[in-house]
């Protein structure tokens, strides 16, 4: 009997040993590194392909949807706890009008500890966005320019998931032999939602009316004289990223980006919708 207890004990030993062992592999075989904690200070250059939608019930009303082109620069600060984001962007639709919008965003976001596994991320927190639309149609004779502003303060919320590889891989495809090497890289879903929105719009038409000057030079205050701010409608937006890097920190980045807004103005609301396919340089600042 005695016998037999020591062994049972010696097998049960072992299998505690065991366990133990595997534990500590497993917990080092997890890289401590991850780019989610990673401090980066990045200059992104950027190319982006759109497409918008825009509809004006107050002029026409007029439909539109139209193919495009766009540029941004952007900085961004992100570290383990944070992330300062500033955007300033320029897009171009022409079809049978011209389009303009000029976009300048802020946002500022906060960790939020909610995955116990450091290769997932969840940052919240708000951004202000900035629009100013510029348009124009040649066929409305004396109503064919028109503007729109819009400010908007926005919730903000983003979900990062690591994707690097941090050791080299082989690979073999029938007879085709090679190896992964180690990369930087990840992917993000980011949503934006409108809580305070405003816009500047005409109290009657949404156009400038060029009407007779009668010698006189016009003013921007003829211009804007029926416009007014208002605190009312709503803006969304969603960003998609597939980011990678460098060993010189340097990196890219794939997005696609869609925003959305709706203006009642005062009498005739304003509504626009825009696809963008963008592609990044993203140039590593830090010192």
């Amino acid at each position: 009997m005695f016998n037999c207890r020591t062994h049972k004990g010696a097998i049960v030993a072992k299998i505690l040993l065991i366990g133990l062992l595997y534990l500590n592999n497993t917990l080092h075989a997890q890289p401590d590194y991850t780019v989610l904690k990673e401090s980066q200070k990045l200059l992104g250059l950027s190319l982006q392909f759109d497409y918008g939608v825009y509809r004006d019930f107050s002029t026409s009303p007029l439909f539109y949807e139209m193919p495009g082109i766009g540029f941004s620069a952007s900085g961004i600060f992100q570290s383990d706890k944070n992330e300062n984001r500033f955007d300033l962007e320029g897009d171009f639709l022409f079809w049978n009008s011209i389009f303009v919008q000029i976009n300048t965003y802020y946002h500022y976001i906060h960790r939020v500890p909610v995955f116990k596994n450091p290769k997932w991320d969840l940052k919240v927190g708000g951004a202000f966005l900035y629009t100013q639309n510029v348009r124009n149609n040649s066929a409305l004779m004396n109503a064919q320019l028109g503007f729109e502003s819009l400010a908007h303060l926005m919730l903000v919320g983003k979900m990062s998931r690591d994707l690097s590889r941090m050791e080299q891989k082989d690979y073999k495809f029938w007879f085709i032999k090679g190896r992964y090497k180690p990369i930087k890289r990840m992917i993000s879903l980011q949503m934006n939602i409108g809580v305070l929105n405003l816009n500047h719009r005409p109290s009657t038409y949404n156009y400038v009316y060029f009407g007779a000057i009668n010698g006189s030079e016009l003013s921007l205050d003829q211009f804007f004289e029926e416009y007014q701010w208002r605190l009312n409608g709503w803006r969304l937006g969603a960003r998609i990223e597939y980011s990678w890097f460098y060993p010189s920190g340097n990196g890219r980045k794939i997005a696609y980006i869609w925003d959305a807004a709706h203006a009642p103005g005062t009498f005739e609301p304003f509504d626009m919708a825009t696809h963008k396919l963008q592609f990044t340089i993203l140039i590593n600042n830090k010192k």
